[in-house]
């Protein structure tokens, strides 16, 4: 997310009044022109390595740029007028006068020319936020002139500019017919002045139709200009953006007079591609272009069967990790899986896969047997609902790591342009996927080898389906993920949840198994330990045995039933083991299969192992470079802690996500010292020069101050014990107290603490000269306490015993006894085992032991640190 620098955080007063941000759609909001000032173009998300401001140096942050522009007929003062952003941030113009049709642009930051394309320039510009956000201009005295709000991801890599020019709605900039560029600051779209006093072109008709074949595939267009030229005969230059759907001359002369025509033929293709848009931009020298739109009927193309009996059959590309893809067995018979290959093309090789010769950036073997119109669903490892969580796809893979610019090829065989089966087009501009649902619609081929072709060129077989619509349905529907039109809706047996943590002496957990769409036959299942993907042995699951469950034929669809885990409990300091489980054995004399949810881990938490209290220190997401945010852990004991022994990670929560971002942490921290995780080394190392080197990069380490940090020992998410936490898992900080945008967190309680508690905490807004990475504790331990024995006592009645002692610490105690102080008897362990009682930071103050009853009237006790 981009940063800007601002000169004026001071709140405006007319700031209580502003609307939330709209995060729904896009949207002008029209308010009384006193001065007739209007915000014609923002650029909010530059495309990298765009030299915007044309100061030398691509910033995604300082080239940002909001557009005002003077259409009244007189000069307006703007000394002191403002223009702001939804969290606050203010520009405040300095004295300054704007001429009528004048244009000026706000830069984000950078040294960019006193002019730009012959518009003033200023810099300095509220922080345009990537999510979303509401640009407001107001003059001297506070009055709302102006204000713009966009949605997340309305316009990635060029701006948004009114169409038509400073009076119409705001849409991205290269969908404007004559456009040039991804943006013109300080210009119309094509490049012009506002104040360009050439007379304009005229065309007649401006709208027209044709056929794309027959006898009505062509329209006359005649070209009228305002006045006679200085001398004939005239150019007139026409420029179409789709040749491969109407053919239109490269120009016309004009000899005499003021007109000239030419004509506009449909060509005739065999896609079922629909109803063409074909805009035509028509200029000459002396005189303001202008553009006409041609409307192709598609003349009912039907297309070609694409014949292969698994198809895609669609398409989810959403925010975060939320990335699917669904395949479907069309045919009347089971299929083998076995031989089909799935790629994925990505960025600037997205259309690699059209000519032989070039290599994916990933591929996916598919295996397994799919039923007659049974539909595979393909989820992100890290995807979470809507729609569906990652354990409900049929597999998860870093195949669905793609985004709008990357295309998706189905081969069979080998990969090569003669085994493709069929193809989820997009380009690395076009972005035609980003944040869309594309479901198939029949069995038609719909891609193309032609380069620049995209899924958009095939409306007939792929329908662009809302997200929202998608996160909604229910198994049945075509839009569903895990069910297609083109199939038939199977029975599915699936489970509820797929993982769960359990500490040892916990007890029992249920596992809840559901059938959805039962087709009036029982069903059984069984659920298995599997044995060679655990970690874990049958001895700490209590013996588990294979269990089976039976749905009645009568069930309806969303029953459930339910297996039943216990964990053992034992004396042994170990690591977090994990037990693995899979749904297998189904029988049924209908069509019921197994779906996505088909396995199970259950973690399994040591209830022996002393955590070390390692705590989150320091969040830093710094207002003035967000490429200089990182997470500062910190270790209060007296002894070096290996994170990577300890399977320490620290886990991001994304935006409300309740399904974590796992990150491993390597390396150790020494005793009484901090452990550094940035976002980019590089850029941390420049930021702060002066403190120690980061520890550990991580490219998730990137929050702007709304999402949920943990950090957890013995794993992950699905495994490791919460030993500190910023943030509610499930919550989007936006607008919550803890939220920490362009701030800095730090901790009041110097101890971990698993429930998040606000009040354990200080955010301070900040920038990169406030943190201090690195350096909590300047290298201080807690203070080492010596050993001392404070209280012994025995219950020999009982056969128990007690030690109070401190300067035990974090280490690991036991207990010996002997019965003339190893002389003759040996020092050995008391036989029943040692347990410990643990203060808030994890160090340990009594032992608890047992004795044998065994009446002697003198024997000894010490205290022995295991090593």
């Amino acid at each position: 997310m981009a940063r800007n620098v601002v000169t004026n955080r001071a709140n405006h007063p007319s700031f209580a009044m502003k609307k939330q941000i709209l995060t729904a759609a896009m949207l002008s909001l029209p308010f009384p022109l006193s001065a007739q000032l209007v915000i014609n173009e923002v650029l909010y998300d530059p495309s990298p390595g765009n030299d915007v401001n044309q100061d030398g140096n691509a910033n995604a942050s300082e080239d940002e740029f909001v557009e005002i522009v003077n259409t009244g007929e007189s000069t307006v003062d703007l000394t002191g007028y403002q223009l702001g952003d939804a969290s606050g941030n203010i520009f405040t113009f300095p004295p300054f006068s704007l001429d009528p049709n004048q244009a000026l642009v706000v830069f984000g930051g950078g040294s960019p020319a006193t002019f730009i394309n012959g518009s003033p320039a200023f810099v300095g510009a509220p922080s345009l936020n990537n999510g979303g956000d509401t640009i407001t201009l107001f003059d001297n005295g506070g009055l709302q002139i102006d204000q713009v709000s966009y949605a997340d991801n309305s316009s990635d890599d060029e701006s948004l500019n009114r169409s038509p020019e400073l009076t119409g709605s705001f849409i991205p900039h290269t969908t404007i017919i004559g456009s040039v560029g991804t943006e013109s600051p300080g210009t119309d779209v094509a490049g012009n002045s506002f104040g360009n006093p050439l007379p304009a072109l005229l065309v007649s008709p401006s709208e027209s139709s044709i056929d794309e074949s027959g006898p009505g595939n062509t329209a006359t267009l005649t070209v009228m200009l305002p006045e006679a030229p200085e001398s004939y005969p005239i150019t007139v230059s026409l420029t179409s953006n789709d040749l491969s759907e109407a053919t239109v001359p490269a120009s016309i002369t004009i000899n005499s007079g003021l007109t000239g025509s030419f004509e506009v033929t449909g060509v005739d293709d065999p896609d079922p591609d629909g109803d063409r848009e074909v805009g035509i931009i028509i200029s000459a020298a002396g005189f303001r272009g202008t553009t006409a739109t041609i409307t192709v009927r598609d003349d009912g193309d039907t297309g070609t069967d694409a014949g292969s009996p698994l198809l895609f059959t669609q398409y989810y590309e959403g925010v975060s990790n939320r990335k699917y893809l669904e395949l479907t067995n069309v045919s009347d018979s089971d299929l083998d899986m076995s031989g089909f290959i799935l790629t994925r093309w990505t960025n600037a090789g997205t259309e690699g896969w059209k000519v032989d010769g070039n290599f994916p950036s990933s591929e996916l073997a598919l295996v397994g047997l799919l039923p007659p119109g049974a539909s595979y669903v393909i989820a992100n490892p890290s995807a979470q609902a809507p729609p569906l969580d990652a354990g409900q796809g049929d597999i998860t893979s870093d195949i669905t790591f793609f985004n709008g610019d990357d295309s998706i090829v189905l081969y069979q065989g080998s990969v090569g342009v003669a085994n493709i089966v069929d193809a989820l087009s997009f380009t690395d501009d076009g972005n035609e996927g980003g944040e869309k649902s594309f479901v198939r619609q029949n069995t038609l081929v719909g891609f193309s080898l032609d380069a620049g072709s995209t899924i958009l060129d095939f409306p007939v077989v792929w329908l662009d389906v809302p997200l929202g619509t998608v996160d909604a349905a229910a198994l049945g529907d075509d839009e569903f993920l895990g069910s297609s039109s083109l199939g038939t809706i199977s029975p599915l047996v699936s489970l509820k949840s797929t993982s769960a943590t359990l500490r040892e002496g916990g007890g029992a957990i249920e596992i809840e198994v559901e059938i959805l769409n039962p087709d009036g036959s029982s069903v059984t299942v069984s659920l298995e330990f599997d044995e060679v993907n655990s970690t874990a042995s049958r001895a700490d699951i209590a013996n588990f045995t294979t269990q089976t469950v039976t749905f009645a034929a009568g069930a309806q669809s969303g029953d459930t039933a339910t297996f039943t885990l216990n964990v053992s409990d034992d004396v042994e300091a170990e690591p977090a083991e994990v037990a693995r489980f899979q749904l297998t054995n189904l029988a049924t004399a209908g069509g019921a299969r197994i779906g996505g949810g088909n396995g199970f881990s259950l973690s399994i938490q040591d209830n022996d192992t002393v955590i070390p209290p390692v705590y989150i220190s320091e969040i830093a997401d710094p207002g003035d470079t967000f490429s200089a945010r990182f997470v500062e852990l910190f270790n209060p004991t007296p002894e070096e802690i290996d994170l990577t022994a300890g399977n320490w990670n620290l886990v991001y929560y994304v935006n409300g996500a309740t399904t974590g971002r796992d990150i491993p942490l390597f390396g150790t921290i020494p005793a009484g010292g901090s452990f550094v995780l940035a976002t980019n080394s590089a850029d941390y190392a420049a930021a702060y020069p002066d403190a120690p080197a980061a520890n550990q990069e991580n490219g998730d380490v990137n929050s702007n101050g709304n999402d949920t940090i943990e950090l957890r020992f013995g794993g992950g998410q699905a495994s490791g014990a919460v030993v500190d936490v910023y943030g509610v898992p499930g919550v989007d900080g936006v607008g919550e107290p803890w939220q920490f945008l362009d701030s800095r967190v730090t901790r009041i309680v110097e101890a971990p603490n698993p429930t998040f508690t606000l009040e354990e905490w200080t955010i301070t807004p900040a920038n990169v000269e406030d943190m201090t990475p690195g350096l909590h504790g300047r290298g201080e331990v807690n203070p080492q306490q010596e050993l001392q024995i404070l209280s012994f006592s025995l219950n020999l009645a009982e056969g128990s015993g007690v030690i109070n002692a401190t300067g035990l610490g974090t280490k690991i105690w036991t207990v010996e006894t002997s019965s003339d102080l190893g002389a003759t008897d040996p020092w050995a362990e008391v036989a029943g085992g040692v347990s410990e009682q643990d203060q808030a930071d994890g160090s340990t103050n009594f032992l608890f032991f047992f004795v044998p009853g065994n009446g002697e009237t003198e024997r000894f006790y010490r205290l022995v640190e295991v090593p």
